[in-house]
């Protein structure tokens, strides 16, 4: 993964955002967005946690 070759290359903070692995399923793109943590303010949230780790 991208994130991997950065961490080797290029000490920054990670914090990964997305889907973990498991089957799709479908719905309201709101609803899903809110169960897979995938809004605006899950993301910011992980951005604000690696930031503070800088």
């Amino acid at each position: 993964p991208i994130s991997h070759v950065c961490a080797l290359n290029i000490p920054v903070p990670i914090e990964m955002v997305g889907v973990e692995d498991q089957f799709g399923e479908s719905g309201k793109p709101d609803d899903l967005l809110m169960k897979y943590k995938l809004t605006t303010e899950d993301i910011l949230d992980k951005i604000y946690i690696a930031l503070r780790r800088k």
